[in-house]
């Protein structure tokens, strides 16, 4: 069972006059900082099985629409201590997704709820103050003109080597 929440309307803003991208990202004020949250997903449960990749891709899709986007980092290697004095160590894979203030606690739950469906006894959440901004490029200029979408041309080069240059 993947636990899903009812996803937030984002939109992205048009440009303004003169070609600047107006102050809004997927629905967040343009010079919002964002709080760069990460938690650990372990690679597998406490029976040392694999997290199913149904979950996976349902975390990955829940993230990307409630949030518009994350990052995931290389695996490492964890361990922690429970209460009871039981050591565990496990492989994990640091998710870290962007957002603002007043949204922390919705990451949060999704992350208690994935530890809940993964039969996890904790989960690591790291949410830092805001320091992250999120700037919204307009498209680039073309500087080698033509059309950004078309091919560009192969360079070729000379067969022979240095015996088949010019003197001089």
């Amino acid at each position: 069972m993947v636990f899903l929440l009812q996803p937030i309307l984002k939109h992205r803003a048009g440009l303004s006059s003169g070609g600047i991208a107006a102050p809004c990202l997927l629905g967040y004020p343009g010079f919002m900082r964002l709080c760069p949250c990460r938690f650990h997903l372990p690679l597998t449960d406490n029976h040392g099985q694999p997290i199913p990749s149904d979950v996976i891709v349902a975390l990955q899709r829940q993230l990307l629409t409630q949030f518009g986007g994350f990052t995931i980092h290389a695996t490492g290697q964890g361990r922690w201590q429970s209460r009871e004095g039981r050591v565990y160590q496990e492989e994990v894979v640091i998710y870290e997704v962007a957002v603002p203030q007043d949204q922390i606690a919705l990451l949060r739950d999704i992350v208690v709820r994935l530890g809940w469906q993964l039969g996890q006894r904790a989960m690591y959440f790291d949410a830092p103050p805001p320091s992250v901004s999120i700037i919204d490029l307009p498209e680039a200029p073309d500087t080698a003109g033509g059309k950004r979408d078309e091919p560009r041309q192969e360079k070729r080069t000379r067969r022979g080597g240095k015996k088949n240059r010019p003197a001089g």
